[in-house]
């Protein structure tokens, strides 16, 4: 469109929650002119999901996005060095397991996902500067499509820039506990093989299919 351009971009307010504008401040004001606007809610939307149905997103303000990606990319490096997971390789991955090893996995694909992790959820799960980090990024309510705005009981919600991550990590932290694997690159290079988690898709060996389903619920 006509605003669609690098000086427009730059140059226009940016909208950040008050819990997350001092992290903003520091990593990303020096990156541009524009004015800064307090708010507290992400925007209610819909985006399409296949041909046939839409997935709903809160579209967040553009501040908090680039704390919340910054913080995944973060958690992305973490992942990696703590267990050997390189994210970005995990889908293909996923698809070399359904077609090679078929008879030996379970696929374990969980319906609204950001939706089963609450607030109190990571509190319990995530050391405590790492939660407080994404607590102060995260956006606490949402404004619906009626006007009325929506207090936030899960954690983050798709649209937020460190959803994927941190499901990824709290989904892979249960199937582990549920097989009985330490969070540690040695352990898990036992079962590396066939255990893998992207996000809301988990998979695992047949012979630990119910434990998982079972903790997950």
């Amino acid at each position: 469109g006509i605003h669609a351009n690098i000086v427009s971009k730059i140059s226009r307010q940016t909208e950040v929650t008050s819990g997350c504008f001092p992290v903003w401040n520091h990593l990303f004001s020096q990156n541009t002119t524009a004015p800064t606007k307090l708010t507290r809610a992400s925007r209610y939307s819909f985006v399409p999901k296949n041909f046939k149905s839409h997935r709903s997103i809160c579209i967040e303000p553009g501040g908090n996005l680039q704390v919340q990606k910054y913080l995944g990319a973060q958690l992305r490096k973490r992942l990696s060095k703590s267990l050997g997971i390189v994210l970005e390789n995990v889908q293909s991955k996923h698809h070399k397991l359904v077609r090679t090893r078929f008879l030996e996995i379970s696929t374990i694909d969980l319906k609204s996902a950001s939706d089963t992790i609450s607030y109190e959820t990571v509190k319990l799960l995530v050391p405590g500067l790492w939660f407080d980090a994404l607590s102060k990024a995260r956006t606490p309510s949402v404004l619906l499509p009626d006007g009325r705005t929506h207090e936030l009981e899960k954690f983050s919600a798709n649209g937020n820039g460190f959803t994927f991550e941190l499901e990824t990590i709290i989904f892979m932290a249960i199937v582990l506990a549920s097989i009985g694997i330490h969070p540690s690159r040695q352990s898990f290079d036992s079962v590396r093989e066939l255990v893998t988690v992207y996000g809301d898709d988990i998979i695992v060996p047949h012979c630990h299919a119910k434990e998982v389903i079972r903790n997950l619920e």
